[in-house]
């Protein structure tokens, strides 16, 4: 018989995300679209050994997913910043605190969420890219001495709230230091490792606005506190 030559296929990428049984689903994000949630198990140690990862996004979408930058925070924080191998426009951006990860998904106009819980578990859902959330009225804190003093060894400026929005140490304003403070009602959605993962992710997508942006500003995330 004639011998086929095998069209060789390409290497598949390994899966970041374990989809688990809708009974495990917990509290929805406010701005998820009805029926594209899932409960999902985040498979971290490929974040920090996989250059290229396989996502399952809700919907029925799959795409392989392009590291290009991975920054270790300390104290077991640290974000990760890629795109999809086929949309170089798009973006995904991860926040990850100990065993919580928050990330944000945009990928051919649609915006996916993932969201820590405070019982550890996983929310992935498309959300509404066109409904930010609500701009709620600031919140009036003051720095307790012992949170002073974990942002003094993290920071050489001043252990107060002029930290928030501060000049870094090279004075010119190109890089900002920021503390961020959560409420007791955001620990109990999101537990603290949640509301740290969120702050790191938050941080880690500004600074990609810059740099989409040309911008030679950055945010230094000093500190997160209750």
């Amino acid at each position: 018989g004639t011998a086929v030559a095998k069209t060789p296929q390409p290497p598949v990428s390994p899966g970041l995300f374990s989809r688990l049984p809708d009974t495990a689903l917990a509290k929805l994000s406010r701005q998820a679209i009805r029926g594209k949630s899932h409960a999902v198990k985040v498979n971290r140690e490929l974040l920090r050994r996989q250059h290229r990862l396989s996502v399952s996004l809700p919907g029925d979408i799959s795409i392989d997913v392009i590291r290009k930058q991975q920054q270790d925070l300390g104290k077991g924080r640290s974000s990760w910043v890629g795109h999809a191998s086929d949309d170089p426009e798009s973006t995904v951006i991860l926040g990850i605190s100990g065993d919580a990860i928050a990330g944000s998904f945009h990928y051919r106009g649609k915006l996916f969420k993932l969201e820590p819980r405070a019982d550890g578990s996983q929310v992935l859902s498309e959300v509404k890219a066109t409904a930010p959330a609500p701009e709620l009225d600031p919140i009036a804190i003051s720095v307790p001495a012992s949170v002073a003093d974990r942002v003094a060894d993290i920071s050489s400026g001043a252990p107060n709230l002029k930290v928030l929005g501060s000049a870094g140490a090279n004075g010119t304003g190109s890089e900002l230091d920021v503390l961020v403070a959560y409420t007791p009602a955001v620990q109990a959605l999101y537990g603290t490792e949640g509301a740290e993962a969120l702050s790191v992710q938050a941080v880690a997508e500004t600074n990609q606005a810059y740099s989409n942006s040309d911008m030679t500003t950055r945010l230094n995330l000093i500190g997160v506190y209750r």
